[in-house]
């Protein structure tokens, strides 16, 4: 019994040696591990080993309960992965599947950013949803590689058989893209898009936009106009086809309005409702047109409700509501003029995708430092102009989508 417990240590002590080594592990579970070595192999013992039998039992206890620790910060697979250098016949690289993979949480703009790319490869995509623990807040350079920050249940939905690619946005992707590309060998391709933290060299691409100017220049990265989106041009045709009825009564032509909401950064007062409405309103009379307007998720009711007590002109009115249809890319492909809130880079990066003139309304305050480098951008290239009431006849706007380039960058990452 003695030699099989001595034996069952040297070969949990020499893995946790190999998890030690490597900079993918996350800095917590290497503290936990380090503890486990230097209590089995230091100088403190509460039970002697000389003690038979019972003089392991301390030991077995430290490194099962290092050994429990660790397994909640570091998924099953990525033991399963390091114990080939110890014992090469227990891990085998699975064939890679011809699939795309993209990693969504709750963060309905991100999961649109990845998707927008992964649509648009030609490769059938599959999305994995996931959630988060509190080690979801831990720092990129504590997480490293691994699904650390994700819940038991998200871990099970990473892995093998591996995509070919795999898309995720925002810091909190980053590592479990890194995590899926040591699995499988390095045969995935992984795309980061926004700052990924940590690990700068493991990914194939990040995607920065042009506003996040603090960003070292590298050969794997590549600067955006805006946020990458799910338009194209045959998808607004096909919704504006859907919402053409509900919209033919109203006269021509339709003014798209876009409304958003609060921000970090600001509140959406409704005063500046109330003023959208009048502006809004003006525009479409000024024109003998109507109003195509919704809302979005982050709109509060009262924002709405001041915006609406100042129309007075024609309108279709859509409340955002997750149980209801969205008009969003229908009142795009629509839209004779698009006027969006300014506080919703999302929005305005898919208004400029839709070949539309597009006016944006950011009264002062709106906007943080970050948000005006972006309408700088978009007003300097022509992109848009700041919505003051009146709407220019005969303005062709100029039109950018820059997930066009990255999709094709990814395809050319898969030689497809």
């Amino acid at each position: 019994m003695i030699t099989a417990v001595r034996a069952g240590f040297q070969n949990q002590l020499r893995l946790f040696l190999v998890l030690i080594a490597g900079h993918h592990v996350p800095l917590i579970a290497r503290g936990v591990i380090v503890l486990a070595i230097y209590y089995v192999l230091g100088p403190i013992d509460l039970i002697p080993n000389s003690v038979p039998v019972f003089g392991y039992a301390d030991d077995v206890a430290v490194i099962w309960l290092s050994w429990f620790i660790t397994g909640r910060l570091i998924p099953a697979e990525f033991y399963h992965t390091h114990s080939s250098r110890l014992e090469p016949a227990l891990w085998s690289v699975n064939a890679i599947t011809d699939e795309v993979w993209v990693l969504a949480d709750d963060r309905v703009g991100h999961t649109n950013q990845s998707l927008g790319v992964a649509e648009k490869i030609g490769c059938p995509v599959k999305i994995k949803n996931v959630r988060y623990t509190n080690l979801i807040r831990l720092p990129n350079f504590m997480r490293e590689t691994s699904l650390m920050g994700f819940d038991a249940e998200s871990v099970q939905r990473i892995h093998g058989p591996w995509p070919k690619l795999v898309i995720g946005t925002g810091r909190r992707m980053s590592p479990a893209l890194r995590f899926i590309k040591m699995a499988s060998g390095g045969q995935t391709k992984i795309i980061q898009i926004l700052n990924p933290e940590a690990g700068y060299k493991d990914f194939d691409l990040i995607v920065i936009p042009n506003h996040d100017y603090k960003f070292k220049q590298a050969s794997n990265v590549l600067r955006a106009t805006g946020a990458l989106n799910r338009v194209t041009l045959p998808k607004l045709k096909k919704e504006a086809e859907e919402w053409q009825q509900a919209v033919a009564h109203l006269p021509q032509p339709w003014v798209a309005v876009l409304i958003g909401g609060d921000t970090r950064f600001f509140n959406f007062t409704e005063t500046m409702a109330a003023e959208l409405g009048r502006l809004a309103s003006k525009a479409a009379h000024d024109l003998g047109g109507s109003l195509l307007i919704t809302t979005s998720r982050r709109t509060n009711p009262k924002i709405a409700d001041a915006f609406l007590a100042n129309v007075n002109v024609p309108a279709y009115v859509h409340r955002w509501a997750s149980a209801t249809a969205n008009p969003f890319f229908g009142f795009l492909g629509l839209a004779d003029y698009i006027v969006v809130t300014g506080d919703s880079m999302s929005m305005c990066s898919e208004a400029c995708a839709s070949e539309k003139p597009v006016y944006v309304y950011a009264p002062s305050g709106m906007l943080s430092a970050k948000f005006e480098r972006l309408h700088k951008e978009l007003y300097d290239k022509s992109l848009v102009r700041p919505f003051d009431g009146h709407l220019q006849k005969g303005w062709e706007a100029s039109t950018v989508n820059p997930t066009d380039q990255i999709a094709e960058m990814a395809a050319n990452l898969l030689k497809i």
